[in-house]
C-alpha cells in the first residue's frame, strides 16, 4: 500500500478572517455574487480574537471562480473534526441531522454549504448557528451545484484548521452513527470510504433496478479510473487534512456529483492510502432527490474526461 505523500509546500499569504458576533450578513461578500453577502453564522461573543494564521507549509485553498476564499472566522479555534454538508432543499432533514452530529463524541463541527435553497434550508441553519458556534453556514447565491458546494465547504474546513474532514449527504441516506467508525480508520488510512458494496455494507429501501444501476456505475468508474475500491460512488467519506491540501479544492473541475469520482481519482494518483468500511445506505424518507438523468450522464462523461486528462498528463 502506498505511503502517504507530503503536502504542498508553496507559501501563501495569511488570510484575514471575517468576524460576525452571532450572525453576520455583511463583509466579506458572497462567494459568487458581489451585491449579496454570504451569511456566515455560528460565531458568538463580542470580542474578536486574532485572525487565524495558516501554516505556511500548507497551500491556501481557494474556490475556483469565487470572488474570495471562504475564511475561518475570528473566535473559532482550530478544530479536530468538521463535517461538510452540501444542501439543496433539505429543510425537512437538516435540523435533526445537525443535532445528531453534534451529539457525537468529540465536539464535531459542522459547515453547511447551501445553494440558496428555495425551501429556505439555510434559514434553519442560521437559527441553529445563532446558538451553537460550532455550526457554520455558507449560503451560496450563484455558481450552484454539488461539486461547487463541496469545493467551497472543503476550502472552509481547511481554513478553519480542521485536521479531519467528513463529507456526507444531508438526507439521512448516510447515517451519522457511522462517523466515528470512519474517523477511527483514519488512524491507518488517508481517505476512508463508507461503502455499501463491501462485506457488512447494505443498501436499504431502494428498488432492485436502482441497486443494479449503482453496481454497474461503480464497475464503470472502477474500470475507467483504475481505482481499487468497490464503492466509487460513495459520498460518505473521511479525509485526513493532508489529502485535501494536496489535492487543493481550487483545482477541482467537477461542477456536479462527479466530484466524488474526481477526488477519489486524484487521491489515488497521489498515492494516498484508501480503505473502505461497511455502512448501511438508506434511501431518503423525507424530501426529494436532486439527482436526474442529466446529472447521471454528466457523471459518466466526467469519469472519461478525468481519464483523458490523466493520459494527457494534466492530472493530478
Amino acid at each position: 500500500m502506498a505511503s502517504r505523500r507530503a503536502t504542498s509546500s508553496s507559501p501563501q499569504k495569511p488570510i484575514t478572517a471575517a468576524s460576525p458576533p452571532s450572525l453576520q450578513a455583511s463583509s466579506p461578500p458572497d462567494l459568487c455574487h458581489p451585491s449579496r453577502p454570504m451569511i456566515r453564522a455560528g460565531v458568538s461573543g463580542s470580542v474578536a480574537s486574532p485572525p487565524l494564521q495558516r501554516d505556511r507549509r500548507s497551500p491556501t485553498p481557494t474556490s475556483r471562480g469565487s470572488r474570495h476564499t471562504p475564511h475561518a472566522k475570528k473566535g473559532i479555534s482550530p478544530m479536530r473534526v468538521m463535517v461538510t454538508l452540501p444542501t439543496y432543499n433539505e429543510r425537512e432533514n437538516i435540523a435533526e441531522l445537525i443535532a445528531q452530529i453534534r451529539r457525537l463524541p468529540g465536539n464535531i463541527s459542522v459547515v453547511v454549504a447551501d445553494d440558496d435553497s428555495p425551501d429556505r434550508t439555510w434559514e434553519i441553519v442560521e437559527e441553529i448557528a445563532r446558538n451553537d458556534e460550532q455550526v457554520h453556514l455558507l449560503r451560496r447565491i450563484e455558481r450552484k451545484g454539488r461539486g461547487y458546494a463541496g469545493i467551497d465547504a472543503f476550502a472552509f474546513a481547511l481554513e478553519a484548521g480542521a485536521e479531519q474532514i467528513v463529507e456526507m449527504d444531508a438526507d439521512f441516506s448516510h447515517d451519522p452513527r457511522h462517523i466515528p467508525e470512519l474517523l477511527a480508520r483514519l488512524e491507518e488510512a488517508d481517505l476512508v470510504l463508507g461503502s455499501r458494496l463491501v462485506a457488512g455494507g447494505k443498501d436499504v429501501g431502494r428498488s432492485p433496478f436502482r441497486k443494479l444501476l449503482t453496481r454497474l456505475s461503480n464497475a464503470y468508474a472502477r474500470f475507467v479510473l483504475g481505482v481499487p475500491v468497490r464503492d466509487c460512488n460513495s459520498g460518505f467519506r473521511a479525509y485526513r487534512r493532508e489529502v485535501l491540501e494536496r489535492i487543493d479544492p481550487s483545482r477541482l473541475i467537477s461542477e456536479g456529483p462527479s466530484i466524488v469520482h474526481e477526488i477519489l481519482y486524484r487521491t489515488h494518483l497521489h498515492g494516498f492510502r484508501i480503505v473502505e468500511v461497511p455502512v448501511v445506505f438508506v434511501d431518503r424518507r423525507r424530501g426529494s432527490s436532486n439527482l436526474n438523468l442529466r446529472k447521471l450522464i454528466d457523471g459518466y462523461w466526467m469519469v472519461l474526461r478525468l481519464r483523458w486528462l490523466r493520459w494527457r498528463k494534466r492530472l493530478p
